[in-house]
């Protein structure tokens, strides 16, 4: 198994064994010590989903693993991306423009985290607890995501 992927899912256990989910993850670019509210882009039209706010998700690895890893293609003007799931399907992920390349998966405290409207946000700055650096090669390892975008070589 992928390191990086068993050290996420041993986190994600925690959550499960515990009464409350203590760590939450949020997928970026940057190494980041802080997380500071941003104003999110949703494209769904979905007026929760783009609140100035820290998005993460308690409960799965695949969102914020690939928004770690999403970007644009070089030397691309305009590209779009997104991911959708319906119930316990795969997170399917499709884009133009688009590659995939290293990013980090950041492990929040769920302390200053509320659910708004199905998204799991805080509107304060998080602390980060820890942060793991991923790249692309992790999803070949995730039989969860369906990927519409090729991970680009090497990985």
């Amino acid at each position: 198994m992928h390191k990086e992927l068993a050290y996420l899912e041993s986190i994600l256990e925690v959550n499960r064994k515990s009464e409350k989910s203590r760590f939450c993850f949020h997928g970026s670019k940057g190494r980041l010590d802080v997380i500071e509210p941003r104003q999110a882009r949703c494209e769904s039209g979905r007026p929760e989903g783009c609140l100035n706010a820290v998005y993460a998700d308690q409960h799965s690895i695949e969102v914020p693993i690939v928004m770690a890893l999403i970007a644009p293609e070089p030397g691309v003007h305009e590209s779009r991306s997104g991911y959708s799931r319906t119930g316990e399907e795969k997170l399917v992920v499709t884009g133009t423009g688009t590659t995939f390349t290293p990013g980090y998966v950041h492990v929040l405290s769920t302390k200053t985290f509320e659910w708004y409207c199905g998204e799991f946000i805080s509107r304060v700055p998080v602390e980060v607890i820890c942060m793991l650096r991923v790249d692309p090669s992790i999803l070949r390892h995730i039989d969860t995501i369906d990927l519409q975008i090729p991970i680009p070589p090497p990985y």
